[in-house]
């Protein structure tokens, strides 16, 4: 079975308007609602919640005052919290900021400062991380939970009106910083859309792989694994980790699990 990746453009073109990398969301959604799309600690949440939920965050990522091409950094463990946050922002026309639970305070004042954040999306348990690096910045803080729990994700809450184009921004993927200051990659829309297709093409991945993701979702090729997923209607499986690798190989076995991207040092 191939996958179907000409739908979320053919659907963002019947409506007047250039494809988008979340349309692979609202598409999977539209096409099988019902299908579980992402399965992490315990919890197994269809296309049509997550594409709910994600609608309400970015709502209320609006109501915060954040604007188009606006920075929002995520700050959050690999989890369904941080899947969410991602499309949510894609869908306030803003510009997603993935980054490590692990970066240290000052790392996180730089990019903070350094893609001018409108915004950031993080939970208490890493207030060690971010409080620090705020010091006294006016700055919005969410928690997608909180968001959640505060407002009503039921069908047929309506989406955000689309402002973007393809070739506005949709993500800044810093380098680790390692030997500097970290560096934001600017990707466009159009950017993501075609490396998703191309790689997706060349893997063969279908609507009927389930994907088990164990690398973190700030490092691109990990936050691929997510979208390429989603974009073929797939079921994507989230660790936080490879630190337990028998726990991850009995989610092989139990899960029926087709792909399991790696690096060398997995």
């Amino acid at each position: 079975m191939r996958p179907e990746h000409g739908f979320a453009a053919n659907d963002a073109a019947n409506a007047n308007a250039t494809p988008l990398l979340h349309d692979y969301l609202v598409a999977s959604a539209r096409h099988a609602p019902e299908k579980v799309a992402l399965v992490c600690q315990g919890r197994r949440l269809t296309y049509a919640e997550l594409d709910r939920q994600s609608d309400a965050v970015a709502r209320a990522l609006r109501a915060r005052g954040v604007a188009r091409r606006d920075r929002v950094v995520v700050l959050l463990e690999n989890g369904v919290e941080a899947v969410v946050a991602f499309w949510a922002v894609l869908k306030a026309d803003a510009i997603v900021t993935m980054i490590h639970p692990q970066t240290k305070p000052n790392k996180l004042a730089y990019i903070l400062t350094d893609c001018g954040a409108a915004a950031l999306i993080t939970d208490a348990q890493l207030a060690r991380v971010f409080e620090p690096a705020l010091h006294n910045r006016e700055l919005p803080v969410l928690d997608v939970e909180s968001e959640l729990d505060a407002t009503d994700p039921a069908p047929g809450t309506f989406a955000l009106p689309r402002r973007n184009l393809d070739i506005d921004l949709a993500a800044l993927i810093y380098t680790s910083g390692s030997t500097g200051e970290p560096k934001g990659v600017m990707l466009t829309h159009r950017n993501m859309l075609t490396a998703c297709a191309s790689i997706s093409e060349y893997l063969q991945i279908a609507a009927d792989e389930v994907i088990l993701c164990v690398l973190p979702l700030a490092f691109d090729y990990g936050l691929y694994q997510m979208i390429m997923g989603f974009a073929a209607g797939a079921r994507v499986v989230l660790e936080r980790s490879f630190a337990f690798p028998a726990q991850v190989l009995k989610k092989v076995v139990d899960e029926k699990v087709t792909g399991f991207p790696g690096v060398p040092t997995i």
